[in-house]
């Protein structure tokens, strides 16, 4: 989910979620220590928000279980386990006061500069208020009904136990000599709430964060954090993404890598003229699939733009000219970031190239699909996808013949001088359905020597300079 989009004048404060996949030992330890201190199970607990208060920021009151809670797959949130990150400035000097060697030890700008004074947690009807103490833990039941008491059942009905309202009063935080104060002001909570936000979409590509690309939290020690976080995060997608387009059978046209100060083609836009100091990875690649679903989009398009048949094709049976128009399958680019700069043994920069060819005729393809009553959730081994609501997704097959409806797969590459795997009795069983549009034609590109240029790279030079998976102060 990442940061909170949300504005809201009883919450001021901004929030990040941190997710198992993510960090899943921490987690794991908390949701451990928090089950023994409530008798609560683990997978009672919701995914761990991490909160964040600036100067003046605050949270009104309010009770953490709601009546409409209750239709939640536990049953309602029964109780709250709140973690300090930070230490109030009441509770550095209650805690420096205890020990004279402790001050001594500090350094003189820690005597000098405040942290934050405010942001207790305050319960009016006990009138009590609870500064924030770090790596402490706040623990309380938001329910009457909580296990324990008399007549608990877990099914039952749980109402709010109004005693237990509160806020999260307002901070006031003194920026003074910034340099030496910034782990303290911003503390562990603030890179927690960025680490997290960054975090957030595990599937979506690191090359695209160009807001967290230059991050900087002033502390050194934080942006060596980040940056090794960042370095991770990118590394496993990359990784991830080249095995799964290996898999998936995605054909790689070209790669190059440029790095910092390197030259961008002047057809790429402006914004990934904008390159960070690892430099950028671009895999120039194509999909069969991708394909037709564009060839036949394509058409689609070219038959809304043109409702009334203007644009005729010189025929003469005048039809339009985008019935006979041939799409060329066209690699797309991905854009990725390495973990670190790679440095080759001549040149930092590289590119490296398939020998691509094409179909010399056409293909007609068309995309199909059948109708199995109420079955859900059914697949083959020549299915791609699985039914949804009785209708199955068979995938795009070529007409070999059209006179005597003869089919073949479309999908793994068929070769550039013949077909794939004849599916005609497979399309005749399941009583397929072609698409209304009509086969589109298309040319399909092939690698003309057989040999994959691109991941031999990729395995012989790319991954072993890479190395293994950022860690410590040993991955730069």
């Amino acid at each position: 989910m990442g940061q909170e989009q949300e504005v809201s004048q009883q919450r001021t404060s901004s929030t990040a979620w941190l997710h198992p996949q993510h960090c899943p030992a921490p987690l794991d330890t908390f949701s451990a220590r928090t089950s023994n201190l409530s008798g609560l199970p683990t997978n009672n607990g919701e995914n761990l928000q991490v909160v964040r208060y600036l100067s003046g920021e605050q949270f009104q009151v309010h009770t953490d279980h709601l009546d409409s809670f209750n239709e939640m797959d536990c049953g309602g949130r029964l109780a709250t386990c709140l973690l300090y990150l930070n230490d109030s400035e009441s509770e550095r000097e209650g805690s420096s006061s205890s020990s004279e060697s402790s001050i001594s030890s500090r350094s003189s700008s820690d005597d000098n500069n405040e942290v934050f004074t405010g942001g207790e947690t305050m319960f009016h009807h006990f009138n009590r208020a609870v500064s924030p103490r770090k790596g402490s833990a706040l623990f309380w039941w938001n329910t009457v009904e909580r296990p324990g008491s008399k007549d608990y059942d877990k099914d039952m009905f749980l109402n709010v136990d109004r005693k237990l309202r509160h806020a999260g009063l307002p901070t006031e935080g003194l920026l003074q000599g910034m340099g030496t104060l910034i782990d303290k002001v911003i503390g562990n909570e603030d890179i927690a709430f960025h680490i997290s936000s960054f975090l957030s979409c595990p599937n979506r590509n690191p090359a695209s964060f160009t807001e967290f690309s230059n991050e900087c939290l002033v502390s050194k020690t934080w942006n060596e954090a980040f940056a090794l976080v960042r370095a991770q995060i990118r590394w496993d997608f990359l990784r991830r993404k080249l095995t799964q387009d290996e898999e998936k059978g995605w054909l790689y046209h070209r790669i190059a890598y440029i790095p910092k100060g390197g030259q961008v083609p002047p057809e790429e836009d402006a914004e990934t003229a904008m390159i960070p100091h690892e430099g950028i990875l671009r895999i120039y690649r194509s999909h069969v699939n991708d394909t037709c679903y564009q060839s036949l989009k394509d058409y689609r398009s070219s038959r809304q733009n043109d409702p009334s048949h203007e644009v005729l094709h010189n025929r003469a049976d005048s039809r339009p000219d985008y019935f006979f128009k041939t799409y060329k399958e066209t690699a797309k680019v991905l854009t990725l970031v390495p973990p670190k700069a790679l440095k080759w043994t001549n040149d930092s920069s590289i590119v490296i190239e398939n020998d691509i060819e094409y179909d010399d005729k056409p293909r007609l393809v068309n995309e199909y699909t059948a109708c199995l009553d109420d079955v859900n959730g059914a697949a083959g081994s020549l299915v791609e996808e699985k039914s949804k609501e009785g209708r199955w997704n068979l995938g795009y097959h070529e007409v070999v013949n059209l006179r005597d409806s003869t089919f073949s797969r479309i999908h793994p590459r068929p070769p550039r001088k013949g077909h794939g795997v004849d599916t005609t009795n497979f399309l005749k069983v399941l009583k397929a359905k072609p698409s209304s549009l009509g086969p589109r034609r298309v040319k399909l590109a092939h690698l003309s020597c057989g040999e994959d240029k691109c991941r031999i790279w990729i395995k012989k030079h790319l991954l072993p300079i890479l190395g293994p998976r950022p860690s410590g102060k040993d991955w730069r």
